[in-house]
């Protein structure tokens, strides 16, 4: 196992699922999601399933990207979906480093103090 150093002093953690791509709701009609936007993703082992990718997002994280941060992509669904969904995405290149999400931390401090602002664009909210 090797030592990973993070260099840069501005972090930046990505968050796939319902963040870069967006699941729809489950009273949509699947017949009208192509209509609205969605498109046909499939997962690390070939399931295809449809998502609307956050162009609001994307932008956010090409406009960080280009000022210096670190981004790191994760998933609570696994380094591999992440991986996976950016690649379909075009996005790999703004990414430095893909990780499952974490489900734990070790820290005398709670995240909420020292994690910073949640960024997260609701619909119709501009970037």
């Amino acid at each position: 196992m090797s030592l990973k150093i993070v260099n840069n002093e501005n972090p930046l953690f990505l968050d796939i699922d319902d963040t870069i791509i967006l699941y729809p709701e489950a009273d949509m009609d699947p017949s009208q999601l192509k209509n609205l936007g969605y498109k046909e993703f499939t997962d690390f082992i070939g399931n295809k399933f449809l998502a609307l990718p956050s162009e609001k997002h994307i932008k956010l994280i090409k406009y960080y990207k280009a000022r210096g941060f670190y981004i790191i992509a994760w998933s609570g669904n696994g380094f591999k979906h992440a991986e996976h969904i950016l690649k379909q995405l075009n996005l790999l290149d703004y990414i430095d480093q893909i990780m499952s999400k974490s489900s734990r931390y070790v820290d005398d401090v709670d995240c909420q103090h020292w994690m910073g602002k949640r960024i997260y664009l609701e619909k119709g909210q501009k970037v």
